[in-house]
């Protein structure tokens, strides 16, 4: 093929994806955390979580809401400075600090044969995104 060439890897129907976007796991500082159904979890002013929708946090070193501790959650992103993490009734009140801790939780993916991707060069569940992106060139 001259100057260029390609690799083909099959990874099957059913791969774990151990760490999905490579980036380390963040912690974060809390500053508040409230007894509701929808529990809201607060940082402290001008700090951000950089979180997404479904990612799963464990806290640790929370004062009053004890229960809480060691506990994993789905996020649900709220604001910037804030996420929601499920019901927080049946816990104390939240009095200080804590540490929300970012847990890398395994996916699975499906990929296509080399004979299916040669006819349709596309990921799977998608209708018009290429697999290369030259506006994010350099990204894994």
């Amino acid at each position: 093929m001259g100057l260029y060439g390609f690799t083909f890897i099959d990874f099957g129907e059913n791969h774990k994806v151990i760490d999905a976007n490579g980036e380390q796991e963040k912690s974060i500082h809390i500053a508040g955390i409230t007894q509701d159904e929808s529990g809201i979890v607060y940082l402290h002013e001008e700090k951000k979580h950089d979180l997404s929708d479904g990612d799963t946090v464990v806290f640790r070193e929370v004062k009053g809401m004890d229960g809480i501790n060691g506990q994993s959650y789905k996020v649900t992103v709220r604001s910037p400075d804030s996420f929601t993490i499920g019901d927080t009734t049946k816990f104390e009140a939240y009095t200080s600090g804590g540490i929300a801790v970012e847990v890398k939780v395994p996916i699975f993916q499906k990929y296509y044969s080399l004979e299916k991707s040669l006819s349709y060069p596309y990921p799977p569940d998608s209708k018009e995104m290429p697999i290369c992106s030259w506006e994010k060139f350099g990204y894994p």
